[in-house]
């Protein structure tokens, strides 16, 4: 079982080799994230034909940082520069776990009622549907009714 080669290398005779077209863009794709574009914006403007779900795992590879087989695309420092900017963004995020408060929801009701009410009131159609609910939920429960 192969595992996959890291976006920015290629093989050649059975040796890794950095892609020069590849590289640029991954190199690309680190600079633009490090001045603040988002890292789908980043990649999208790098031209990165990856998946979201991968854009995170790129900043961690330690195979750009050199090892035996492959050669470094990116110096360490430069590497923990990006693992702090994404762990610093990832922090502020929305999306990690903690509760937003809950928008209220504006439900519209409209009551279309013909006649007389037990109240002896003309009913008709309602232009005020809440005051008209008011109203009504306060006929209704007596003990609500604004002295």
């Amino acid at each position: 079982m192969g595992t996959r080669i890291p976006f920015g290398y290629r093989i050649v005779e059975g040796k890794a080799q950095s892609d020069p077209e590849n590289e640029e863009k991954l190199k690309l794709f680190f600079r633009l994230y490090l001045e603040g574009l988002t890292m789908a914006g980043a990649a999208r403007t790098a031209g990165l034909p990856v998946s979201a779900s991968t854009l995170p795992h790129l900043f961690q590879r330690k195979e750009y940082l050199g090892t035996d087989y492959y050669p470094p695309i990116v110096s360490p420092a430069y590497q923990e520069q990006l693992i702090r900017e994404w762990k610093k963004r990832k922090q502020a995020s929305p999306r990690t776990g903690k509760k937003r408060p809950k928008k209220a929801v504006r439900i519209h009701i409209c009551f279309h009622l013909e006649g007389m009410d037990d109240f002896g009131t003309q009913i008709g159609d309602c232009h005020d549907p809440a005051g008209y609910a008011e109203e009504l939920y306060q006929r209704i429960h007596p003990q609500y009714l604004q002295e």
